[in-house]
């Protein structure tokens, strides 16, 4: 998949970031000056640390833009999930949250997007299912007797086989700062790791995806 940034654009990028770095330094020096070496020095590397990452980032390859869209959101706090709650593709929610954040979504494509809370962790979740990444094959088509149901349509419901999976990729984002962790969605705590993902019937009777 090609990077969605130019070679040019990201260049460009590191210059504006390498420009910020130099510009945090000489804040740096000037808060030491005021209020000593300590405190001072720890801030400007913090920071400078964080630039030199997120520069980094976005100037990969793999770069997914809609992906810091949805961890600002959840870091300034400008859209959140109760415990367990899930919105899906498909549905009128879905379809404006993925205008908000930027989310791909193409004919055949299905998402979740959801706030994963028991008593080992407590992460957004992200699930994408790219019917380009899978033969083409648009979500549409699996055949599914499982329901989403319930507060926030936040439930799974069993109405009889089947229960397919779909190849997907799953991301996770920190409730609190909105860093992706991906560590624990692509671990054996979740079902089928980063890669398998549930399809069952969304609330407004389309397919869509689950962790």
């Amino acid at each position: 998949m090609k990077s969605p940034i130019p070679p040019g654009k990201k260049g460009q990028n590191l210059i504006e970031y390498a420009l910020l770095l130099a510009i945090i330094t000489s804040i740096g020096f000037y808060i030491y000056d005021q209020s000593g070496p300590v405190p001072s020095i720890r801030t400007v590397f913090n920071q400078a640390d964080s630039l030199l990452k997120t520069g980094a980032r976005i100037s990969s390859p793999d770069y997914k833009p809609f992906l810091a869209s949805i961890s600002s959101a959840i870091r300034k706090g400008t859209w959140s999930l109760k415990e367990n709650e899930y919105v899906h593709s498909g549905t009128r929610a879905g379809d404006a949250l993925a205008k908000k954040l930027g989310i791909p979504y193409a004919e055949g494509d299905a998402w979740s997007l959801g706030r994963l809370t028991n008593e080992k962790t407590d992460l957004y979740v992200l699930v994408y299912y790219s019917a380009a990444d899978n033969g083409n094959y648009p979500i549409s088509k699996f055949k599914t007797g499982w329901d989403v149901y319930g507060p926030g349509h936040s439930k799974l419901a069993s109405h009889g086989n089947p229960l397919p999976v779909a190849h997907v990729t799953k991301y996770g984002f920190n409730p609190s700062t909105g860093e992706e962790s991906n560590e624990y969605v692509r671990s054996s705590a979740v079902f089928g790791y980063g890669t398998i993902g549930m399809v069952v019937k969304g609330p407004e009777g389309k397919n869509t995806v689950r962790t």
